[in-house]
């Protein structure tokens, strides 16, 4: 072997900087997600549902209203349309509230 063929050992430091780099360019270290107003908390959360209820039951109502104008059946459409309208928003709040794979890992346990 020549002398050429050695090379000088790294430093502990020289070689942490290096791997720390090659980690960067391949993507294996995370950076630290900044929170922001998309994540919000529970209250938020619930505020969310409850205004989602809301307006599904309200939406409901009024396109039964409107439904039962046009067919001659006011009370009737208003009724269907109201019930239609909460099981929309049951159902939309069931959606929103139940966690994710991702969110709460440790409820479950």
């Amino acid at each position: 072997m020549d002398e050429t063929d050695k090379t000088d050992p790294l430093s502990p430091s020289e070689l942490d900087e290096r791997i720390r780099g090659a980690r960067e360019r391949a993507g294996l270290d995370r950076k630290p997600v900044e929170p922001s107003s998309t994540h919000t908390g529970a209250a938020g959360r619930g505020l969310n549902a409850a205004i989602e209820f809301v307006v599904a039951t309200l939406v409901g109502t009024g396109l039964g209203y409107g439904l039962g104008l046009l067919l001659g059946g006011k009370v009737i459409g208003l009724i269907i349309g109201m019930a239609v309208g909460f099981a929309a928003g049951i159902r939309g709040m069931m959606r929103m509230l139940t966690p994710t794979d991702g969110e709460n890992e440790d409820r479950g346990r």
